[in-house]
């Protein structure tokens, strides 16, 4: 067992801005998820095989959402010196066992309501794992979590096998494009036929387009060449505490 004070107090997000791609303007961020440990930090592909293989990652993952709605709440309230003119949406990334959790809809209600945060300032996003379950399920949550007016997003696009079938099957509004295609971009002739393809037929749905993972402005500029909506990566910005 870890309290939730525990929790609280050990785990704590890290903000990355998603900007559009012909601008540059900050549209979004994604939450991501650190821990504190003996004065250091450990990263999320250390202590969430853990949480979840000790039962904590459903703990893990609300504290995760609450956080993100807070800070969705923050940035979205009118103040002096706000960074955008526009309404900033926060993503924050499900695991497969929370996609599992027949109780995680009313868990991100809960946690909209405590925070007050409007669903469109929060994007879930879910890799194809998340989603290996009967499609009944997956229909059922959606349509919990779509009705409550929260947009999704298929991550990790490309690098396993039943994409495309999601894609026709669930209501995502945005996809991201696998980093390992934009590290290859440049001097792949393969990966950038890939991700010219991907965008084609994610705007042929009324999809637009996320790349992430990008390091350079060489990067930058041909993925906006290639029509993608938005960018993530170093080169815009480092994940950093919100302040």
């Amino acid at each position: 067992e870890i309290s939730k004070k525990h929790l609280s107090d050990k785990l704590y997000l890290e903000y990355q801005p998603i900007v559009a791609a012909t601008s540059h303007e900050r549209v979004a961020f994604e939450a991501l998820a650190r821990w504190r440990h003996d004065g250091g930090v450990i990263q999320p592909e250390e202590f969430v095989p853990v949480a979840e293989k000790t039962g904590l990652i459903h703990s893990l993952g609300e504290e995760v959402i609450y956080q993100a709605c807070v800070v969705a709440a923050r940035l979205n309230t009118p103040v002096h010196g706000a960074i955008s003119e526009h309404e900033i949406v926060v993503h924050a990334n499900i695991s497969p066992h929370q996609f599992r959790d027949a109780s995680l809809a009313k868990k991100i209600a809960s946690s909209l309501d405590r925070s007050g945060c409007k669903p469109q300032w929060i994007s879930l996003e879910f890799t194809e794992n998340s989603m290996i379950v009967d499609d009944q399920r997956c229909k059922t949550l959606l349509a919990e979590l779509g009705g409550m007016g929260i947009r999704f997003v298929l991550d990790d696009f490309g690098t396993g096998y039943a994409s495309l079938g999601y894609l026709r099957r669930f209501p995502f509004s945005n996809i991201k494009i696998d980093q390992s295609f934009v590290h290859g971009l440049l001097g792949n002739e393969e990966d950038r036929a890939i991700v010219q393809a991907t965008i084609s037929m994610a705007h042929a749905l009324g999809l637009p387009v996320t790349a992430e993972g990008i390091e350079s402005l060489d990067q930058a500029q041909a993925l906006e060449e290639l029509g993608c909506d938005f960018l993530q990566g170093n080169y815009f910005g480092m994940p950093e505490p919100l302040a």
